[in-house]
């Protein structure tokens, strides 16, 4: 078990099986959570998109 995983007893003296229903209920809630899902692309606005050639500027074709 790594770290971030564990669970720490900060009060009280629970019993074995008190900390097992912990542990089951922590357990099925993690199995409920939804997988990470990527994250939404928002297209550029027009004015984003007018501003683009400025911010991608190419510096080996400067003048003089």
């Amino acid at each position: 078990m790594t770290d971030e995983n564990a669970v720490r007893v900060v009060s009280g003296n629970p019993t074995d099986e008190e900390l097992a229903a912990v542990v089951a209920v922590l357990t099925a809630a993690a199995d409920e959570r939804p997988a990470a899902e990527p994250a939404a692309t928002v297209e550029p606005n027009a004015w984003a998109k007018s501003q683009r050639s400025l911010r991608s500027w190419d510096q080996s074709k400067r003048w003089g």
